[in-house]
């Protein structure tokens, strides 16, 4: 009966999503397909339950959950969260305590990793092994052969992340997805052009100023223009792979780095009449990271300051502990305290023309390197973000 069971769970899950995505493929109306999929949750869930005749049958029904977090539906599964664990209480002697621990620990899991489908698809099934595990083995040990028990307990965990993964691979065929998918290129280009602009911004600089009968500006000029349009090239890669920004760890030094963004917006803020003041750095201090990327958000933070009008622009640098502080302040025009809790939103910008895809782009990179950036400011007197970055990445 077991494996029957097993099979009527399969039947019913895959019964559910192919009907789904029948319907959502002839549904016109785009605005309807959120209902569509909350209706669907819903669906798989009465199923599971009316067709419940045992214990065994309600391991599966974190099916919906699961789902409803991987495909950013957080209400939905916080609802059937709280439905479940009723319903639990009701037919099982399981504890109220630890059903509020694992239900809380699925929305923790999504808070986490909600970016990271995989890895947060991994984490809640190891969430869900051990959580089934524990309820097994306190509140059903009825069973006096241990070991069938655990074969038992084993085959349903993996026939679990099994059949996770062929609905979730299905449910990806749906309109839904396609749209969403299709906005996610979207904003890629976005971010993509965005930052083409600045190395092309700066290479113009410079080469507006090149006078080839200048040795001494050739010499300095050309290896800035190299590089900037080497950092072209890697930003067109992740435009041809419409990928999030990858990023490759080396050991690098962070002084060095913040030098290299001193040289190359030097001559730019010098037109522009905007002091730009570094320490004068006499050691080293190396991390794990990216160099391209970071140096890609130090210069967005200093392009953003001086078109913020500000005549003097610092950066500061700090080794403390396990992790390095970084701060770029300047006394440019300043933000608000309403639009500082906006900053960093996808296309909001203080800036006529901007976007706001350059500070979202930095809090990504810096985020990808277990970072932080916080920014503090005073609406007339200036700005200072501040990033703090671990020394082993």
């Amino acid at each position: 009966m077991f494996f029957y069971d097993i099979l009527l769970v399969g039947i019913l899950s895959l019964f559910s999503v192919f009907v789904y995505n029948f319907i959502s493929f002839y549904l016109k109306n785009k605005k309807y397909h959120d209902l569509l999929f909350t209706v669907f949750l819903l669906t798989l869930s009465v199923l599971l339950f009316i067709y419940s005749r045992n214990p065994f049958m309600f391991f599966f029904l974190d099916l919906a959950v699961f789902i409803g977090y991987l495909r950013y539906h957080k209400n939905d599964a916080i609802i059937l969260s709280i439905l479940f664990s009723l319903f639990l209480l009701t037919v099982t002697d399981i504890s109220f305590f630890w059903l509020v621990v694992q239900y809380g620990a699925y929305l923790f899991t999504y808070s986490i990793f909600y970016k990271r489908k995989k890895k947060m698809l991994s984490v809640l099934v190891i969430e869900k092994a051990f959580f089934t595990s524990l309820y097994y083995f306190l509140y059903l040990d009825r069973l006096e052969n241990l070991a069938y028990s655990f074969l038992l307990l084993l085959s349903c965990l993996v026939f679990f992340h099994f059949l996770l993964l062929v609905m979730f691979r299905l449910l990806k065929l749906g309109n839904v997805d396609l749209s969403l998918d299709y906005m996610e290129t979207e904003k890629s280009i976005f971010k993509i052009t965005h930052e083409i602009k600045n190395p092309i911004a700066v290479c113009k600089g410079y080469l507006d100023m090149l006078d080839i009968r200048d040795q001494d500006k050739v010499s300095r000029y050309i290896p800035i223009v190299q590089s900037e349009i080497a950092r072209t090239l890697s930003i067109m890669d992740d435009f041809m792979s419409l990928k999030n920004i990858q990023i490759h760890r080396d050991i690098l030094d962070i002084y060095m780095l913040i030098e290299d963004v001193y040289d190359i917006m030097l001559q730019i803020l010098d037109r522009n009449k905007v002091k730009l003041i570094i320490p004068d750095f006499q050691d080293e201090l190396y991390m794990l990271g990216d160099y391209d990327r970071l140096k890609q958000v130090f210069i967005n933070v200093v392009k953003n300051a001086y078109e913020a009008k500000a005549s003097k622009i610092e950066i500061r640098a700090y080794h403390m502990g396990g992790k390095i502080k970084i701060e770029i302040e300047d006394n440019g025009e300043g933000i608000s305290k309403e639009n500082l809790k906006k900053v960093g939103e996808i296309f909001y910008s203080t800036k006529p023309k901007g976007t706001g895809i350059g500070v979202n782009l930095s809090k990504e990179i810096i985020g990808l390197h277990k970072g932080d950036i916080r920014y503090r400011s005073v609406l007339g007197k200036g700005t200072t973000v501040t990033i703090i970055l671990p020394l082993n990445g």
